[in-house]
């Protein structure tokens, strides 16, 4: 994806996209999309549901999608790249506000902000495989209200390894 902007789409997984591949989007605004739920199998990833494979986000935007269980802007169960890129004003009522990520995550030069959800309100990390690193980023006013499993209001890490450097 180059140069595209996906808003006001919804679905069952992936409001915006959902992908079992591998995904590169550059300078890609994905706004206002909903993933919605019908069972505990639907629900996740208000803009995208990464399901396998790898993804990269660069110079991108993810702002004001929703997903009633986890991963408001992005649910990823396989390995990401974020460089440069605004996650802001995403919501879910499950984990992850902004990222839910059940493997590997490397952030660079990102800004998590006002994103929301029950644990890890920017960001929440899930599994052992969930080894995220995180560079020159900035989380700020997200809010997680604990309702799960504890909180975390910028980042919440349940398994796996959490780096955080000059952020």
């Amino acid at each position: 994806l180059d140069r595209v902007e996906l808003s006001r789409n919804q679905a069952f997984n992936g409001g915006a996209v959902l992908n079992t591949g591998d995904l590169v989007a550059v300078s890609v605004i994905l706004t206002d999309n909903k993933a919605v739920s019908t069972n505990a199998s639907t629900g996740f990833g208000g803009a995208l549901y990464h399901e396998s494979g790898s993804y990269g986000l660069f110079g991108s935007r993810v702002e004001s999608n929703i997903a009633p269980f986890n991963g408001g802007g992005i649910y990823a169960l396989g390995t990401g790249v974020i460089v440069d890129t605004l996650f802001t004003g995403n919501q879910s009522n499950g984990i992850g506000g902004g990222i839910d990520t059940a493997g590997p995550l490397t952030l660079i030069g990102s800004t998590l902000t006002h994103n929301s959800a029950n644990d890890g309100g920017g960001l929440a990390t899930r599994t052992a495989a969930a080894n995220v690193a995180i560079t020159t980023s900035t989380f700020a006013h997200n809010v997680a209200t604990g309702l799960d499993l504890g909180g975390g209001g910028g980042a919440f890490n349940y398994q796996g390894m959490l780096s955080v450097v000059d952020s």
